[in-house]
């Protein structure tokens, strides 16, 4: 069973989506696999209690119906800029990067990525280091190589050890 802070979040999203929209809009257009029409009715009530929507709420032939359009504290909530006045779940999944090199989004994500060990040899060789240093880097990478644990473990990991 969802739990009301859940509901309370999406349903206040959908008010948010329907922002631009002339008017206000109607509990219908709240329902989804999830919410009816009484939970729209009930959590567009609770919402509009504590200001996050404008909320009209009306009954017809036993049906119970409204309207409403979300305030600029709904907008606020949804957009993580102020707190809720009660328990909301808002799950915003929008994900925005720019100018930005190995970013992480989320948990627990894998990335395939070949590392080369002829790739790192040459690097070596462009770099700015002294010859020495150079001769060390590759020597200590020789030995990363030869060794059959630090292989198998870098192989785990995308080394290709060419």
């Amino acid at each position: 069973m969802i739990k009301d802070s859940e509901l309370r979040g999406r349903v206040l999203q959908k008010y948010y989506d329907a922002r631009g929209e002339a008017g206000m809009i109607q509990v219908p257009r709240l329902t989804d696999e999830i919410i009816d029409r009484d939970t729209a009715f009930r959590i567009s009530t609770q919402l509009g209690e504590h200001g996050l929507i404008d909320w009209k709420p009306s009954q017809t032939l036993h049906v119970q119906t409204g309207l409403g359009k979300i305030t600029a504290d709904g907008v606020d909530v949804i957009e993580g800029t102020k707190q809720p006045p009660f328990a909301i779940s808002v799950h915003d999944h929008r994900v925005q990067i720019s100018n930005s090199s190995s970013i992480q989004v989320g948990t627990g994500n894998m990335q395939g990525v070949t590392i080369s060990g002829e790739r790192i040899s040459i690097a070596i060789d462009r770099s700015n280091a002294s010859q020495v240093e150079k001769e060390e880097a590759k020597s200590i990478l020789q030995k990363i190589l030869g060794s059959p644990l630090l292989s198998s473990i870098l192989s785990g990991l995308g080394w290709t050890g060419d």
